[in-house]
């Protein structure tokens, strides 16, 4: 009964020091046998960090684990002096996929082994035009959804953005094909900077309009695109013009952060704001809060990213001049942290900022044209609870024992623990009675989804209940919240001394064993003699048999239940005598 965490060939220095309300650990550097020389792109998952990254026109793959072990690295997807640009790496349906721009195509490199080899002409997309500038494609666990811009056709300035979703398990794997940016106002002239979100119900592209104003699409499961809608954004009386923005779901509301550059004769530098809306909803709120900072001269580029985490926060990495150094700050309904950490970053040329569960992983590459090492740290969080824990009863001959199951947790740095990632505790009372302490029951690894409690031998029903919690610890030793669940056991009276002694009470017993295959017994005392029935139904109520239907003389009774033609499932039992009536459950496991 249940009441129920890079170094490629050269040595690997990881600072791992903590900062007070920081929770960012020390940069790393990753040398590479053949390294980066401009961009890099990354997907964090259970397997470890995926990153994609470029040489001379090229594209490679590297796993590493989230303490920066080697797994694999300078696998080809496409090699030197090919042209490609703007790659993006995603897990969907257990095979890695590489989009990016080639050739004025989509094109989709397909690894089915973690990317020990690939498939680079696996599928593509014919772009409408040319002129690329931005790829975004991320998963949903089965499909990949995909934004771009590319020049208007028949324009050669002017750009469109584009949204297409890539099915892999699909015949035709491109479909709902949408120029997202077809019904801009007239006084836009042009649409780039694409990024997008989704959640169960709808896709949110959000672009820049004519690089200054911030606009959000949305696409209903029936395939129908909504009017455009302009997001409202932090402006001053000064020239403004918005260079990105971010759409981010966090709980029914749509987030879309972005940033506005603005200057004057003797002042310039950047908002960096954000605007909301309920997911399925068109009007927005524009929040007042927002983050200010200058430039360093009028040529600075502001690299930025934002993302999101499980625990509803959204995080911003920025340049602040003040400080002179890249900074981190969050968004916690709808206001910006008061707290300001640095992060001890110097000028790069592109960044790959992955959530993953509460954590979040900045990859980055150098800030020359050179081949140059890449960098990471891990914003390293508390991980998840483990999802999906349960307690049922495990049969070894005729011994019942309590056997918890729970989901493996996506985080790396949880997954590939060897020992302590689930701690298991256990502690026990008589029934309404009062709890003893907990203990350690066991410390398992992070591919460990299940355990056996041997030390209760007479689990699912009796006079006393055991309670189980479990917590998942990663590498830097944060706890989750506790999981719970209980279960009954204790030891039956099997067999009830049949006297003709007066029986103090009616009473009807827990069937045993239980749960059962196929026949148990079922034992019932009577205090006075009269007619009894005992009967038994499936869980929708439909009589399955009647066991007794007699007069009785009062005393201690067994029944048995035979099952072999019934299917697994709960099953009721109820007796009646007289004014006394009674009712239990029991399982039928086959």
């Amino acid at each position: 009964m249940f009441k129920i965490k890079f170094l490629f060939v050269a040595v690997l220095l990881l600072s791992c020091s903590m900062f007070a309300q920081n929770l960012w650990t020390g940069e790393t550097a990753i040398n590479f046998t053949i390294q980066a020389n401009t961009k890099a792109a990354s997907f964090v998952d259970a397997s470890g960090i995926h990153i994609v990254y470029f040489r001379n026109g090229g594209i490679k793959y590297a796993l590493v684990n989230s303490q920066g072990a080697v797994i694999k690295y300078d696998k080809v997807i496409e090699a030197e002096g090919q042209g490609t640009d703007f790659a993006n790496v995603a897990v969907a349906g257990g095979n890695v996929y590489v989009v990016y721009y080639k050739n004025n195509d989509i094109k989709v490199a397909r690894s089915t082994n973690l990317g020990d080899s690939w498939n680079n002409t696996y599928s593509y997309f014919d772009c409408i035009n040319t002129g690329c500038n931005k790829i975004v494609a991320y998963s949903d666990g089965s499909d990949l959804h995909i934004t771009w811009s590319e020049l208007r056709v028949g324009d050669y300035f002017y750009k469109d953005v584009h949204y297409v979703k890539f099915t892999p398990s699909s015949p035709t794997p491109w479909i709902d094909y949408k120029r997202v940016s077809e019904i801009d106002p007239p006084y836009l002239f042009g649409a780039e900077n694409p990024d997008l979100t989704f959640s169960s119900e709808k896709i949110y592209v959000n672009y820049t309009a004519s690089s200054w104003q911030p606009i959000n699409r949305d696409r209903n499961v029936n395939g129908s695109w909504n009017n455009l809608e302009i997001i409202p954004f932090n402006q001053l009386p000064m020239t403004n013009s918005v260079r990105s923005v971010k759409p981010i779901i966090i709980g029914n509301e749509l987030n879309s952060v972005y940033v506005n550059d603005w200057g004057g004769m003797n002042y310039s530098g950047v908002l960096i704001g954000h605007s909301y809306k309920d997911i399925n909803g068109s009007t927005w709120t524009q929040d007042p809060n927002y983050l200010q900072t200058e430039r360093l001269d009028a040529y600075t580029v502001y690299p930025h990213v934002a993302s999101n985490t499980k625990d509803g926060k959204i995080h911003i990495i920025y340049y602040d001049k003040n400080l002179a150094m890249y900074s981190y700050r969050t968004i916690i309904n709808h206001t910006f942290s008061d707290h300001i950490t640095n992060i001890q970053i110097s000028n790069y040329l592109s960044n790959s900022f992955t959530p993953n569960s509460n954590d979040l992983y900045l990859i980055r590459t150098g800030n020359t044209s050179t081949p140059g090492n890449i960098l990471f740290r891990q914003y390293d969080a508390a991980p998840l609870a483990p999802a999906n824990y349960s307690v049922s009863v495990y049969q070894s001959g005729t011994n019942y024992y309590p056997r918890l199951t729970w989901s493996l947790n996506n985080e790396p740095d949880v997954r590939n623990k060897t020992s302590n990632a689930y701690k298991l505790e256990r502690r026990s009372r008589q029934l309404n009675g009062t709890w003893s302490s907990w203990s350690t029951l066991a410390n398992l690894s992070g591919t460990t989804a299940s355990y056996i409690d041997y030390s209760i031998n007479n689990a699912s029903g009796g006079d006393r209940e055991a309670e189980y919690r479990i917590t998942a610890i990663d590498l830097g030793e944060n706890s989750s919240p506790a999981q719970s669940v209980t279960i009954e056991y204790g030891m039956y009276i099997l067999d009830k001394i049949k006297v003709s002694e007066v029986v103090g009470d009616f009473s009807l017993d827990q069937n045993y064993p239980n749960p059962f295959n196929p026949s148990t017994k079922i034992t019932y005392s009577i205090k006075e003699e009269g007619l009894v029935t005992l009967k038994v139904y499936d869980i929708l109520g439909k009589e399955i048999v009647t066991l007794v239907n007699e007069n009785k003389a009062a005393g201690n009774y067994e029944a048995e239940f035979n099952a072999s033609q019934l299917p697994s499932g709960m099953y009721i039992y109820k007796i009646q005598s007289g004014s006394f009536s009674d009712v239990k459950k029991m399982l039928l496991t086959k």
